[in-house]
Formats: C-alpha cells, structure tokens, sequence
C-alpha cells in the first residue's frame, strides 16, 4: 500500500494544511493525492454541469462502425494511463475527490456533426454476489458505481481535435465520493455517442492493490 501524502501549501492568510484523508485515497485508488484547485469547476470549461439536454440524434453519418474510444486523464493534455495503474487523484478543502478524465475518438464524422455525448464512471469491484440493489453481476463479481460524469462536448466550445480528424479531450472533472468498502479492484469507463447513434466505449482496470 502506498503512503498517504501530505502536502503544506503556503497562501496569504498564513499557512494551509492540507491532508488527503487516510480512508479516501485508501479505498479509492490506494494512493495518495495531490492538491487541486480550491474549486476544480471553477476553472473546468463545463462548469462540472451533468446536463445533456443539448445534445440531439437525428444526424446521418456515411460509417456504420463503432467509435474507436480510449480513455485517459489529464488536466491540461491527455494522458495515457499503463496497464493497471491509477489515474491520479486531487483533493481540495471543502471538496470530494476528484479525477481530471480525458479520452480520444479516432473516427468521427466532423463534417456531419459538431459534438459528442460522453460518460465517465467508476466502479468497485467486489468479489461475491450483490448485496444491494445497485450493484451489478460480473464475471461472478459486484460491481459498484461510486462515481460518474456526463458532459456534451462541443456545446460550449469547438471540440478539440488532432490533425488526423480525431478527437482529443481533456481536463473533465469527475468527483469520485467517498465510499469506503473493501475493494480488489477499480475500474474506469468512457461512453461516447455521437449524433449519428454511433457509439463506443473503453475501460481501464486498475489492479488489486
């Protein structure tokens, strides 16, 4: 198990302690945290708003195919995340923890459409049968949701895009709560749906600690 990090961050009505709680960054990711801003939404371009509303379907792509989606984090670009590892996790006084989520969509139709309907979760995964009502059967696991967010890009502003045409987020908040339970291992989703009903997806488990 990695050590819980504290952090001092000097401002100007003196000195401010910061301490990751123990029990969060042990049950969520088994790491500690860095320090965020004091308001993560704020300075998010989607003001940390679960609204959808403004995304429609109607539209007519030329692809059949599925999305070709992969998920990663990251504040200011996207990121990569290696093959069970951890996406990092911030705090900040008066806030839950929080994760910056990033993603790529390599084969959109930009020319049909100017924006996709994107949602992030987490999810606890526990070895045995369901105990409550929100859990869900895998693989003769449960699986918990403990944290999601949904967000239109490109409602705000022009989706970010790579020369190759492909779609390239970053920096989207998702609170991840603060639910204790033993856990064996944690996974991330990205689901993607574009105007067209084309959708896709992509997961990144995080291994047992």
């Amino acid at each position: 198990m990695k050590p819980i990090i504290l952090l001092v961050r000097s401002s100007r009505s003196g000195v401010r302690r910061f301490l990751c709680v123990l029990f969060l960054a042990v049950s969520l990711f088994g790491q500690g945290c860095l320090y965020g801003a004091d308001d993560p939404c704020a300075d998010e371009r989607f003001a940390c708003t679960q609204d959808t509303s403004g995304f429609q379907l109607g539209a007519t792509c030329e692809q059949s195919a599925a999305l070709d989606v992969s998920i990663g984090q990251g504040q200011s670009e996207y990121e990569m995340m290696a093959d069970g590892s951890p996406p990092t996790l911030y705090s900040a006084e008066g806030s839950s923890p929080y994760v910056y989520m990033a993603l790529q969509v390599r084969n959109p139709e930009l020319d049909r459409y100017d924006r996709l309907r994107v949602r992030f979760g987490l999810f606890h995964v526990i070895d045995g049968v369901c105990r409550y009502e929100s859990g869900q059967p895998r693989d003769g696991k449960c699986v918990y949701e403990v944290g999601h967010r949904e967000v239109v890009l490109g409602e705000n502003d022009p989706l970010e895009t790579l020369q190759d045409g492909s779609v390239q987020e970053h920096g989207i908040v998702m609170f991840v709560g603060t639910a204790q339970t033993e856990t064996f291992e944690r996974y991330l989703t990205v689901d993607v749906t574009d105007p067209c009903g084309r959708s896709g997806a992509a997961e990144h488990l995080v291994s047992a600690m």
